[in-house]
């Protein structure tokens, strides 16, 4: 969306402008997600640290790249854990990111992305 609007409004600097997603950082997207799906704990809130870092670009977030990859799933799995609230608090806002995207991006997960406004403890920490 954003680049069709700057195409629209500003032709002279866009071509300046890196609006694909590097193939070095569609690897990494690839391997932070495959992290995620360890049994490490650790390992697991570092790969999806990284993965809401990516997602938090101003222009032009991997949205699309990251939901390809399957980890949906394990972020609102994370997000709904109330007793680990470091992944949760990491995977809500990935998932707040995936949410500002496009309603095709949204609706990427069959139960939504939006039926986990019942953890309190994270929701608590967030307002804090």
């Amino acid at each position: 969306r954003f680049a069709s609007f700057v195409n629209r409004r500003s032709p002279f600097w866009v071509e300046a402008m890196d609006l694909e997603v590097p193939s070095e950082l569609e690897g990494k997207i690839k391997e932070w997600a495959q992290q995620a799906q360890s049994a490490d704990p650790a390992v697991c809130v570092s790969a999806v640290r990284e993965l809401r870092k990516a997602l938090s670009k101003e222009v032009d977030p991997p949205i699309d790249q990251v939901i390809e990859t399957g980890v949906v799933d394990k972020l609102i799995e994370f997000g709904a854990d109330q007793a680990n609230p470091e992944p949760a608090f990491e995977s809500l806002w990935c998932l707040t990111n995936i949410a500002s995207g496009s309603s095709k991006q949204c609706s990427c997960h069959p139960g939504g992305l939006f039926s986990l406004t019942g953890n309190t403890r994270v929701s608590l920490s967030l307002s804090l």
